[in-house]
């Protein structure tokens, strides 16, 4: 399972992500490394289809899909909604069923 975490420097919330992501690899007992990968330009965040910092891909898909469709790819911050409720990064539960899916 390839996991990475794309973000770029000024982002406030991708180590918040970073946790998050190791929280739920640690709760299903999976193994694996995460790598890291900062977006350093604009150019660069059109070419990779970065939708915003942080963006976790498995396997390289967002763990929301339809995230890295269209034409809006910028160094940004993102949101991520979970119910009625908004943050800066995604929570421990949505990566556990993202990667749960992934790993069938």
């Amino acid at each position: 399972m390839k996991i990475e975490l794309l973000y770029f420097k000024g982002c406030p919330s991708w180590r918040q992500a970073e946790d998050n992501l190791k929280a739920a690899l640690t709760e299903l007992r999976l193994s694996g490394s995460i790598e890291r990968v900062r977006v350093e330009s604009k150019e660069e965040a059109v070419r990779r289809r970065f939708p915003g910092s942080p963006t976790i891909r498995i396997d390289g898909k967002d763990i929301e899909a339809g995230a890295d469709e269209g034409n809006a790819f910028s160094l940004a911050c993102r949101i991520y909604r979970e119910g009625d409720k908004f943050r800066g990064w995604p929570s421990v539960r949505r990566i556990r069923e993202v990667l749960q899916k992934a790993g069938g």
